[in-house]
């Protein structure tokens, strides 16, 4: 079991609760536990998804099952991906959900995954959980692919912890791959569906409280991600099904289905708005929504008025929203007749525009200026899909007074899914449609309704403070389960901005501040983790463990080992998605030097260099040649470990030293399955291991073990490289207690001690006879680094630097990299054949010095800079003037200086980057 109080002192906690659980070991129960139950097409969550109505859409559901039937006709390059798009409200999720619900009646479904923006489970709203969705539906259609899906999770326990190409490799195209050579095999056929891959949310891996770290990743790049990799599932030849992907028709995806950026062809796109005449449908909506509201309130036969339903018809111009908010507003809204909302309707009039959403926009408008407090109902919209929380914990946090979210909201039922009283400390609010939100956040359609998103940061944080102050009433309690809520509300979005901006409030006479806090503190639910080690001076009440770790007699060796790594450090994790890698055809020179050391070494030489030091200033591009080149060697079975330090990392693994050699050794057992044994075996004997220094773990974990391994061995020899990475960046781990007397005195250990600590344990692996790996290290070339590495400092060490600066000259690299991204550029902003003008890429090669960054900081500005066109950005960076400075980074210090100015409050923006967490 974990260990919970170690070293602690000064302690004292009263109605302490500890439950132990006992996991099990089953892979398919791991493999259910990642799963995002709620995106699956028949699930609970999804119980009032929109569906077609009965006769409607017909013609587009039949072409789509032909399609998953039949394909396009072709057979010796069958195209097994489609996509499905429309504009907002089209109507795309209600016909991929009836075609999900027909291709199960039929046995044609494979799996599907709805994403959704609003919804309370993260898994639908980010890409994590989408492959091992789809592998879980896919071990439910047949045994043998159930098995080998099973025993892929076993052989590869960190699975999860990999970026999704690795994860639908393992988890589904090889166990599809197995089973299709079998004979007699099934005959696997069908349809994997995935909606609304446009409202997936960027998996940040970053700690923004940190001075450093790199842009956030973007909506668009996750979805990007999404659908690279199921297009490489879709060209595995022994791959058997159709993929559909629905979204709206944001540039990604087309640029993604564009024919001339795409080198293997897609099936036909299919465009709902443009391909389909939706008014026959919508007719049918409006007449059997209408004769349902006629006799729920018992209106004359000849309601509604002749004309009525071919103009709404007219206004909804395809989209299938406006049509049932106009039902919903029409049964549901208490503010007046049916009849008099009708007319209110038909009698708006809008000019001619090139706005298709005015219809919409207008519906929206006159419904929510229904509202009491039109300004104060869409922050209470906001927070509503932003906190995702039971409506009974939104009304006890952001009413101001009792029953203000009632007398808000209560004319918004047409846009706002109300829960009724009886359920809300359980049901949240719920938006009918994403496209509410986004008239919310476009001034140019919502005008007066349109607040800025400080404002809702402020909102929040308002409330929160209030919240607590209000807690502190010894005359008042809040619910337990709110309580857990509101512990996790200082760490919403952008709440430092709310903190800068919130106006101090009044203390109220009868706070009792001497109170004790355990009434304000949550039931904390956690597993796998040491609880307060090292811990002093801590008072709590009514706290409550609930932990998943089963006795110490019962965990697998691999287990303990594998709880211990830094997961986000290996080359190919998730955390590391979107790490730099090399542009196709640049740094060719530099990654075949460094493949042809590891394949050789120093040839026939009596002393091999066992250890090669890659280094450069930074922005040089270590990592992506890092990262690029253990993607070659993995590709080719020369790939040992692997270790990416990095600062701006939330996982502390990543930025310390305590995870590195258990990491290692974590790559090292899946190497082979007798190093494998050897290092369970070492665990066994030692399982005090993980509490030794680095040193000792290295010897047990990892020496050790490659010992027996060669003294057993009669197989191939192991051999390949190992590849640490940015260990400039590793902090320093400290271990006394900075605020005791007897501290005081003590200096801090530095970063510089931790980094050179590890740098000693690769060597002293390296010069171990036994030690099969060749070892690269990458880093700035700070003192530590320099020292370690001189032959005069150290004699012992056979090593070799690798300057990226002045061994390679990557001028032409760039070159290479800037025309290709000015290319894309040019094609997605539609800019003039003379764009860019001659001599601009040389201009900007010359002020890279070499700095890879400083280029790929350009074209990020250029593409994303949204404020200006490409071409005026460009004209600004050229522009810029430099003296002679001794400053290598003066080129690159100028460019973000200049990107940092284009922000409305420069000052703030600066603010929010170094401002910690919050919490009070």
């Amino acid at each position: 079991m974990a260990s919970n109080f170690n070293n602690a002192h000064n302690f004292q906690i009263d109605n302490y609760h500890f439950v132990n659980v006992n996991p099990s070991t089953d892979p398919l129960n791991k493999l259910e536990a990642r799963v995002a139950a709620g995106a699956i097409h028949d699930s609970a969550e999804r119980c009032d998804a929109p569906k077609c109505h009965p006769e409607t859409r017909v013609a587009v559901k039949d072409d789509l099952y032909s399609w998953i039937i039949d394909g396009d006709g072709e057979s010796e390059h069958p195209r097994k991906m489609k996509w499905v798009t429309g504009p907002a409200g089209s109507g795309k999720t209600a016909v991929m959900g009836s075609l999900a619900d027909r291709c199960s009646v039929d046995g044609l479904l494979g799996a599907t995954f709805f994403f959704a923006s609003w919804s309370a489970s993260i898994g639908r709203r980010r890409k994590t959980a989408l492959v091992a969705t789809i592998a879980h539906q896919l071990a439910r259609y047949h045994r043998d692919l159930r098995d080998e899906i099973s025993r892929a999770i076993e052989a590869n326990s960190d699975i999860f912890d990999k970026n999704l190409h690795q994860q639908m490799k393992f988890l589904v195209l090889m166990p599809l791959r197995e089973i299709a050579g079998r004979p007699g095999g099934p005959n696997l056929r069908g349809v994997i569906i995935i909606d609304g891959v446009d409202e997936c949310e960027a998996e940040q891996y970053h700690d923004e409280s940190r001075t450093q770290f790199p842009p956030a990743r973007t909506n668009e790049q996750d979805q990007l991600e999404t659908l690279q990799v199921l297009q490489a599932a879709s060209l595995d030849p022994l791959f058997p099904f159709r993929i559909i992907i629905a979204s709206r028709p944001e540039r990604v995806f087309r640029e993604f289905f564009d024919p001339e950026n795409s080198p293997t062809p897609f099936a036909q796109k299919l465009d709902l708005h443009e391909d389909y005449n939706a008014d026959a449908d919508m007719t049918l909506f409006l007449e059997a929504q209408f004769n349902r509201i006629r006799r729920r309130y018992n209106l004359p036969p000849s309601w509604p008025p002749p004309g009525a339903i071919q103009t709404l018809v007219k206004n909804a111009s395809g989209q299938f929203i406006y049509a049932a908010t106009v039902v919903r507003f029409l049964a549901e809204s208490p503010q007046a007749p049916p009849d008099d909302q009708l007319q209110s309707i038909l009698a708006m009039k809008w000019t001619t525009t090139s706005n298709p959403f005015q219809p919409l926009d207008f519906l929206y408008s006159h419904i929510m200026e229904s509202s009491p407090g039109p300004a104060l109902a869409v922050r209470w919209i906001f927070v509503m899909n932003q906190l995702l929380a039971p409506a009974l914990h939104l009304n006890l946090l952001f009413e101001a007074r009792f029953g203000e979210a009632e007398h808000l909201l209560g004319n918004l039922c047409s846009l706002i899914r109300i829960p009724p009283l009886s359920t809300q400390a359980t049901d949240r609010y719920g938006l009918y449609h994403k496209s509410l939100v986004d008239f919310l956040k476009d001034a140019d359609r919502c005008g007066k309704l349109c607040i800025e998103e400080r404002d809702i940061s402020v909102f929040i944080w308002n409330a929160f403070v209030r919240a607590c102050m209000r807690g502190c009433d010894a005359q008042f309690s809040y619910p337990e389960s709110f309580l857990e809520f509101l512990a996790i509300v200082p760490h919403a979005r952008n709440m430092a901005t709310g903190s800068t901006y919130s106006e101090a409030l009044p203390t109220p006479a009868n706070a009792d501040w001497g109170r004790p806090t355990g009434g304000l503190l949550p039931s904390f639910t956690m597993a796998n983790i040491e609880f307060f080690n090292n811990s002093q001076g801590v008072q709590a009440e009514r706290i409550k463990f609930v932990t998943n770790i089963s006795s110490a007699a019962g965990v697998d060796p691999l287990e303990k080992l594998e709880s211990r790594i830094a997961a986000g450090a290996i080359h190919d994790s998730a955390e590391r998605c979107d790490a730099p890698k090399c542009h196709p055809e640049t740094r060719v020179a530099v990654q075949d030097d460094l493949y042809s050391w590891i394949m050789d070494r120093d040839g026939e030489s009596e002393r091999p260099r066992e250890v090669q030091w890659v280094t450069g200033p930074a922005g040089t591009g270590k990592t992506a040649v890092m990262g690029s080149l253990a993607d070659r060697c993995a590709e080719n079975g020369l790939l040992g470990a692997t270790f990416f330090f990095a600062s701006w990392s939330a996982s502390i693994g990543r930025r310390r030293k305590t995870a590195f050699v258990t990491t290692i050794a974590h790559q090292l057992a899946q190497y082979r399955e007798d190093f494998q044994t050897a290092i369970s075996t070492a665990i066994e004997k030692n399982p005090g291991a993980f509490e030794k220094n680095l040193h000792v773990q290295m010897e047990i974990l990892v020496l050790s073990p490659l010992r027996e391994v060669v003294r057993q061995s009669n197989g191939p020899g192991l051999r390949g490289a190992i590849i640490i990475d940015g260990l400039d960046e590793c902090e320093a781990e400290q271990y006394h207690d900075t605020t005791s007397i007897g501290a005081r005195n003590k200096p801090a250990r530095t970063n510089a001690q931790d980094q050179l600590e590890i740098l000693q344990i690769l060597q002293a692996a390296s010069s171990d006879p036994s030690f099969p790996f060749c070892i690269l290290i990458a880093s700035r070339p700070e003192r530590v680094f320099r020292e370690f590495f001189d032959p005069e400092n150290n004699p012992t060490l056979v090593a070799h630097k690798l300057d990226l600066n002045e061994d390679y000259n990557a001028d032409a690299d760039i070159t290479l990299f800037l025309e290709a991204q000015f290319n894309l550029l040019h094609r997605r902003y539609h800019c003039p054949p003379s764009w860019p003008l001659p001599g601009t890429v040389r201009t900007l090669v010359e002020n890279a010095s070499g700095q890879f960054i400083y280029a790929a900081t350009v074209i990020r500005f250029l593409d994303i800079g949204h404020r200006e066109p490409p071409k005026a950005l460009l004209a600004a960076i050229l522009k810029m003037g430099l003296k002679v400075n001794p400053n290598p980074l003066k080129q690159l210090d100028v460019l973000y200086s200049h990107i940092l100015e284009s922000s409305p409050d420069p000052p703030l923006s600066v603010h929010l980057r170094h401002s910690p967490d919050q919490f009070i």
